[in-house]
């Protein structure tokens, strides 16, 4: 499974968590198309708080 390649060495995919099930998922078929979160949602708003970054970057 996609614990045991990632601990075996295994290259040329990334693990992820999907449906409680940890996935294998092949680097090309992630960045194949890309995802866009709006900067004014509560999701944006949450990542910003846990990281500790600032609502504006502006000097």
């Amino acid at each position: 499974n996609a614990v045991h390649a990632a601990m075996a060495g295994k290259s040329g995919f990334v693990v992820g968590h999907w449906n409680n099930e940890f996935t294998i998922l092949p680097i090309p078929v992630a960045v194949k198309s890309r995802k866009k979160i709006s900067l004014e949602s509560e999701l944006w708003y949450n990542v910003l708080e846990t990281t500790g970054q600032p609502v504006s970057m502006k000097n």
